[in-house]
């Protein structure tokens, strides 16, 4: 209900428009699902994350956006400018800089090109990244990789609330670590773990549904899923791993409380309200 309050109160989506942070349905914004984020995570990045779009310019994440099809490097003459990064100029660098003290970088340089230089010396740059480390030494990125990690990254920090940047280099997801022998106070590198690993991630999410016995009142529903979830593991060999979901129902949760109407409470609402007639 908050956050759709604070859709209702942000400016141009009372015409219709869509956030953006809902908006952009690429790689780096698929990895950051911010369809289902809490409303502490979406406080956070509307405080946080700034989107740069070649159409608007720098925008909020509840910014209200029409759908669009223009990338920052297209050859698109505008009002006497020969692109987009001179029509822009240094205005997003002007705004950016207006908000923060430190940017953490984690667009690609499509975008950073827009706006890295024409910050003031007085911002710090964070550059972000994700690679693999070759033979000869050399760190390689691979384009749809360092997206995944990027919107990745974005949701990791909104999860945990991050302030500092050194907080960064506890990043460990998607097969990703932070590297000390590669990095710098304004370069930090994440080195792709171990081979394979994104073979497996890109299998997606696997869900299983758990039979448990039949929740009474009264129940110990805390103990009755801990049973049947390591039951179902043992049986189906399956295992379990750090930041694995188990979901139950609110009709089940409700029922080892006691918290639900019975028929005769509906029946009596019913009458109460229509007078007996026929529905």
């Amino acid at each position: 209900a908050r956050n759709a309050r604070q859709m209702e109160s942000t400016p141009g989506l009372r015409a219709g428009l869509t956030p953006a942070l809902l908006a952009y349905q690429g790689i780096q914004y698929q990895y950051m699902a911010p369809g289902v984020f809490e409303t502490s995570q979406f406080t956070y990045l509307q405080e946080h994350l700034r989107i740069l779009s070649g159409f608007y310019g720098m925008l909020r994440p509840f910014d209200g956006v029409t759908p669009y099809r223009l990338e920052m490097q297209a050859r698109l003459s505008v009002n006497g400018c020969p692109d987009l990064y001179a029509f822009w100029g240094d205005r997003l660098a002007r705004a950016l800089a207006g908000e923060a003290g430190l940017v953490v970088d984690l667009a690609s340089q499509e975008y950073s090109r827009a706006v890295l230089p024409h910050l003031p010396p007085s911002v710090e740059v964070l550059t972000c990244t994700f690679g693999e480390l070759r033979k000869d030494g050399r760190v390689v990125e691979k384009g749809t990789l360092c997206k995944m990690a990027r919107g990745q990254m974005v949701r990791w920090m909104a999860e945990r609330g991050v302030r500092r940047s050194e907080e960064l280099k506890d990043f460990q997801d998607l097969g990703y670590r932070y590297d000390a022998a590669h990095s710098g106070h304004d370069h930090y590198v994440f080195l792709k773990e171990k081979e394979g690993f994104f073979m497996e991630r890109l299998v997606g999410t696997v869900s299983r549904g758990v039979r448990a016995p039949i929740i009474r009142e009264g129940d110990n529903l805390v103990q009755i899923v801990v049973d049947s979830v390591l039951a179902a593991g043992q049986s189906e060999g399956f295992s379990f791993h750090d930041r694995d979901v188990v979901a139950v129902t609110e009709a089940v949760v409700a029922r080892a409380q006691g918290n639900y109407a019975h028929i005769n409470d509906i029946a009596a609402d019913v009458k109460a309200k229509l007078g007996g007639e026929t529905i």
